[in-house]
This record gives C-alpha cells, sequence and structure tokens, in this order.
C-alpha cells in the first residue's frame, strides 16, 4: 500500500519564520552588544537571574527607586509648576502641552526609562511590540519566549470623543486567517458590548425588504395598519394588520428610531 505524501507550498509556517527569527536575532552581534549594555546598565547580570529571590531583589529595589525618584522634592516641585501654569493659561492646546509636559517628567523615573530602553531596543531592530514580552524576558532571565498562541487579540476600549465602545482585534506580523478563526466566537461577544448590537442577520426572501420598505414608508405617511394592509396586499399578498405593525416595529427597530421618521 502506497502512502500518498501531502503536497507543500514550499513557503514556510509563520510559526516556523517566528522562530526562526528569534534564533537569528539572538545569535546577533549587534543585539548582545545591546543586550549587554542594557544590563550593566541596569545592574542585571550579564547571564540575566538565575533565580526568584534575585530577580524580586532587583526588581523591588528597581520600584523603591522610583518612588523615590516621585516623592523627591525636585520632581514634586516640577510636577506643582507644570500645573500651576497650565491653570492659569488653560485652553484645549495647553491642555496638551501640558500631558506632553507631564510624560516628559514622567519618563525620567526609573522604571518609565527601563520601559523606554526596551521600546529604544525594539525599535533599533524594527520589531512590532509583540516582542516586547520576549525581549524583557531575554534581557532579565536570557530565556527565549514567544509566547506560543499569542498571535491576535481582542482590544476593548471607550472612545471618550463618541462615549461608546470600540473593539480592535490586533494582529502582527505573524498572524494568520486561522489565528483570527480560533478567537471569533470571542469576537462575537465582544460585539455585544458595541452600540446597536442586534445579533446575526437573518437572511430575507426576494421582494420581502422592498415589502416592509413599502409598508414603513406608508406607516410614515400616517396610514394606519388596516389601511397598509388593504394598499398592498395585492401586490405582495395578503397580511394581516397586526402582522403589519410587526413589520413596522422590525423597520423601526432596524432604522434604530422609535418615531414615524426615518433619520
Amino acid at each position: 500500500m502506497r502512502i500518498k505524501k501531502r503536497k507543500t507550498t514550499g513557503k514556510p509556517k509563520p510559526r516556523y519564520k517566528l522562530d526562526q527569527k528569534v534564533a537569528i536575532l539572538t545569535k546577533t552581534l549587534p543585539f548582545q552588544e545591546q543586550i549587554a549594555s542594557l544590563r550593566r546598565k541596569w545592574h542585571i547580570p550579564q547571564t540575566g537571574f538565575a533565580f526568584t529571590k534575585e530577580y524580586k531583589q532587583w526588581w523591588d529595589n528597581l520600584s523603591q527607586q522610583t518612588k523615590q525618584s516621585e516623592q523627591s522634592l525636585e520632581h514634586q516641585q516640577a510636577l506643582q509648576d507644570i500645573k500651576a501654569h497650565h491653570i492659569t493659561n488653560f485652553t484645549r492646546h495647553s491642555c496638551l502641552s501640558y500631558i506632553a509636559e507631564y510624560k516628559h517628567l514622567q519618563s525620567q523615573l526609573p522604571f518609565t526609562q527601563f520601559y523606554l530602553d526596551l521600546l529604544d531596543l525594539r525599535k533599533k531592530f524594527h520589531l512590532s511590540d509583540y516582542w516586547a514580552h520576549f525581549l524583557e524576558q531575554y534581557l532579565e532571565f536570557n530565556k527565549v519566549s514567544t509566547r506560543k498562541g499569542y498571535n491576535t487579540f481582542i482590544h476593548i476600549e471607550h472612545n471618550p470623543e463618541t462615549k461608546e465602545q470600540e473593539v480592535y482585534l490586533r494582529i502582527w506580523e505573524h498572524t494568520r486567517i486561522k489565528d483570527v478563526k480560533n478567537i471569533w466566537s470571542a469576537v462575537r461577544l465582544a460585539q455585544r458590548t458595541l452600540p446597536g448590537f442586534r445579533g446575526a442577520s437573518r437572511k430575507s426572501q426576494p421582494g420581502i425588504l422592498e415589502r416592509d420598505i413599502n409598508i414603513y414608508q406608508l406607516h410614515c405617511q400616517d396610514e394606519k395598519p388596516k389601511d397598509i394592509a388593504d394598499a398592498i396586499n395585492d401586490k405582495y399578498g395578503s397580511l394581516s394588520a397586526e402582522e403589519i405593525r410587526k413589520v413596522i416595529e422590525r423597520m423601526e427597530k432596524k432604522a434604530g428610531v422609535t418615531s414615524k421618521k426615518l433619520v
């Protein structure tokens, strides 16, 4: 019995390409030089932390340094100066300026500087923010981790301008259609948070939509359900006044109105 071999396209799979990129990156001299430089700057062992206790002590020290910097008289005075200046000169432009100045002040804190260094490293090697976790793990523990299965995700946020929920689907350079399909049930759940969500739409039979639009147009002209039924029954078949009312309610719901006029 002959076993048929599966045909391959010859193209490497995205996951393989991702692992390949990690292997090449970690063997590159410029990358290793940048990692060594950051480890010296942040007092991380050149081979990474080997023990959890050692890492925790380093993390606690960094947290303490950040707290002390925030509570320092110099930092507090700079913060008060920024607030005082923008309170006395409040405009939309000054509000944006205040945010920029505040971010600049916060960027001087140890914690923020640490993550800004990781951001700079990512930009130097043209890496998306998918790689942020990998870079931090490699810098601190010398471990290679690319979060298997973390190929796309859903982000829900509130838009302050429209005051509505918005759903975003984040993809990466290695995301495949299969990855999106795998989380599609979660996407559908996220859609339920959106305004106007009404679930899956049912397919209308040919002519049904035209009939319903005609019914709704007559309703907008203040025609009564019984009179509408008399007007359309010759063309679309027999409908009772109660069925006409249900069509009108359905059309209003689809249009997002509760009055007789479409908007």
